[in-house]
């Protein structure tokens, strides 16, 4: 249990992902000295909120804005400024955000980029559980192990698509299926049924 003490912890917590929920889970483990290493999958910090126009990427969509309120989005202790942001920031200034959220926490040291997990599993070492994770590192396979794992890779990373048992009659719709981030990367010169 980390929560009530400050002290060194002794423990080590591997963080999948550097989106919104990985740097706030990340900043809260280093608040109570607990070892902190976070996975992330690309470059950049942000998760989806890196707008990516490929068409393989699952990022957001090009005009995505908040559709919460900018005191509402704000992480604890860490209010979004309203001198600088609109009450409904967009994705690059909610970007901005998390890289100053980052920078403000001294989080950069933590995070490991272009490691992709793998594989985690359980290890029993007499009376603890310890957890091996598995990362490929730009290109090379590394071995962790650790005592805890948060999963922060956020649900919206692969595109759902519904199917007949989620909208009956699915299945004799005509007109094209897309998901919110093909839509920004479709040009329609004429009326389409989407």
């Amino acid at each position: 249990r980390v929560r009530g003490t400050m002290e060194k912890q002794n423990k080590r917590v591997a963080v999948i992902g550097a989106g919104p929920c990985g740097l706030v889970c990340a900043k809260t483990l280093l608040e109570y000295n607990v070892e902190t290493i976070v996975f992330e999958k690309t470059q950049k910090i942000g998760g989806l909120w890196n707008y990516d126009p490929s068409p393989s990427s699952h990022s957001c969509y090009k005009s995505l804005k908040t559709n919460t309120p900018r005191d509402n989005t704000s992480f604890k202790g860490f209010v979004i400024d309203k001198n600088k942001y609109p009450n409904h920031p967009s994705h690059e200034q909610m970007l901005e955000y998390f890289y100053d959220y980052a920078k403000h926490y001294n989080l950069g040291p933590h995070i490991k980029f272009n490691s992709i997990v793998t594989n985690v599993e359980p290890l029993n070492t007499q009376d603890k559980v310890k957890w091996k994770v598995q990362v490929v590192s730009n290109g090379t396979l590394e071995e962790y192990i650790v005592d805890g794992v948060a999963v922060c890779n956020g649900h919206h990373w692969y595109p759902v698509r519904p199917t007949e048992d989620d909208i009956p009659g699915l299945s004799t719709f005509t007109g094209t299926q897309i998901t919110g981030h093909e839509l920004s990367l479709i040009h329609i010169s004429e009326p389409t049924r989407l």
